[in-house]
């Protein structure tokens, strides 16, 4: 299901009744939907799912019953979001789960259920974010941690239950990081490590 583009869309009312996307869900600029009302019956997607630049969306409000996504889940420049409200239910999310580029966003409150996650894990260029707290359920990373050119988070707690990621680590370029405390759990990781340029970084 491929909605992109609209840009007089304001509702997704339509899609009262789905329950299911067995294929990938995308929804990419649509200048005026602002959350997701009207998908509250959605539980399901089997592949990934996009939320690309929808430049008014405010909240994911109407997806407060979705569980399990089967790909990847990416939240890309959304300009209003300051945090993951509406996306309570998410257990399970079986490829990489990408946020980027949400210049608003502070922190990720509203993924809090999440648990696991089989893909990699990257938090990249969201240049108002100061927590990471909503993640603290998550114990391992499917493939690779990334946390990179976030300039306002001052600290990783929110990781603190991770033992293990499957590939690499890497936490580059966050200007406001003064220590890796948050990763204290941490027990194995299968790839390469990388820290670097991370400006007020004083101890690991």
């Amino acid at each position: 299901m491929n909605i992109s583009n609209n840009k007089e869309l304001f509702s997704l009312v339509g899609l009262k009744n789905l329950s299911y996307v067995g294929g990938r869900f995308t929804l990419w600029g649509n200048s005026k939907i602002k959350n997701f009302e009207g998908v509250e019956k959605l539980t399901r997607i089997g592949e990934d799912f996009t939320i690309w630049m929808n430049l008014n969306l405010k909240n994911f409000f109407g997806l407060n019953h979705l569980k399990i996504i089967g790909g990847e889940l990416s939240i890309w420049k959304i300009d209003e979001i300051k945090n993951l409200r509406g996306l309570e239910s998410i257990e399970t999310i079986g490829g990489d789960f990408v946020v980027k580029g949400n210049f608003a966003l502070n922190n990720l409150g509203g993924i809090d259920n999440l648990k696991w996650i089989g893909g990699g894990l990257s938090i990249e260029e969201n240049s108002s974010l100061r927590y990471l707290s909503a993640l603290d359920g998550i114990q391992a990373i499917g493939k690779s941690l990334v946390i990179s050119d976030n300039n306002a988070l001052p600290s990783l707690i929110g990781l603190q239950n991770i033992t293990t990621i499957r590939k690499d680590l890497i936490i580059e370029g966050n200007a406001d990081l003064n220590d890796l405390i948050g990763l204290d759990s941490l027990v194995e990781v299968q790839g390469n490590t990388g820290i670097y340029n991370n400006a007020t970084l004083l101890n690991l």
